[in-house]
């Protein structure tokens, strides 16, 4: 006689019980901006003092390459409350907006001003050529004085 088989139970999930549950744990853990109806106006030199305190706890907290990116370009402060920083490449831009809503929260209870809120700008990049044999740097001095190369005909000078 065959004796019937106990459920086993399934090592696969079921996909439906997945979906609903995955979403409300993401949503759960990601961090809030904190509200409120606070308009205060503030000046640059508040603004920059508590960016500056918000850094150093940055930097104690071992973040330094955040700490590097709020400390190496002051931020300025524009109209409507906006706060603008200069960022380099991608990699402060990733960092910076890992930390944003951290760094809001901060910003706006410090100041009393929920409207706050950062911008970026990509610093230009100013590349300069460096330049090698002598004939590269005689034609860089030419460029910011044309008269050099009157100076080399008259006397009948080589470029070495």
């Amino acid at each position: 006689m065959i004796k019937p088989m106990k459920a086993i139970p399934s090592i696969i999930p079921n996909l439906n019980d997945l979906s609903g549950g995955a979403s409300a744990v993401a949503e759960d853990d990601s961090p809030k901006y904190i509200s409120g109806d606070s308009r205060e106006p503030f000046t640059s030199s508040e603004m920059l003092t508590h960016w500056n305190a918000y850094a150093m706890e940055i930097k104690q907290a071992g973040k330094i390459n955040l700490f590097t990116l709020m400390t190496s370009n002051a931020p300025v402060l524009l109209p409507n409350h906006q706060i603008e920083v200069t960022i380099e490449n991608k990699i402060q831009d990733n960092l910076l907006s890992i930390e944003k809503v951290d760094l809001l929260n901060y910003l706006r209870v410090r100041l009393k001003n929920f409207a706050t809120d950062i911008v970026t700008r990509h610093a230009e990049k100013n590349e300069k050529r460096k330049l090698y044999t002598a004939h590269e740097k005689y034609q860089h001095m030419v460029e910011k004085n044309p008269q050099l190369e009157e100076f080399r005909r008259r006397f009948n000078l080589e470029i070495g």
